[in-house]
């Protein structure tokens, strides 16, 4: 093995282990900065102590688009509840998504694109 292939595989490893490591609380808020940063005007619940179960952790509207979005850890499983609603939303809405932390590049080209729905 090339040094070069050593070090992507060194950081390759490292990154799985930071993607593991990381909590969804910490995760949804690097996302909601994301989106922020990018011009969406974006909605998370802080405490669903009252909301309605399985509710989608982001919803996200930039002109004419909306992305729907659970968050979960890289090990976090989508419940009953939760999947009933990313259903829901598939109805009405191209753009749903559960996300995790190893799925970050595609939430970036997601948060940075201009495409229309």
């Amino acid at each position: 093995m090339t040094r070069l292939a050593e070090k992507t595989v060194e950081r390759l490893t490292a990154q799985q282990i930071f993607e593991e490591a990381e909590s969804e609380r910490d995760f949804v808020q690097k996302v909601v900065s994301l989106f922020r940063l990018c011009g969406w005007r974006i909605y998370h619940t802080w405490n669903s102590l009252h909301s309605e179960p399985g509710f989608p952790d982001l919803i996200a509207l930039k002109g004419h688009r909306m992305v729907v979005a659970e968050a979960k850890s890289q090990k976090g499983v989508v419940t009953e509840a939760q999947q009933a609603w990313l259903d829901a939303f598939k109805l009405v809405c191209k753009e749903v998504f559960v996300w995790r932390p190893s799925d970050w590049v595609e939430i970036v080209k997601i948060a940075q694109s201009s495409r229309k729905a």
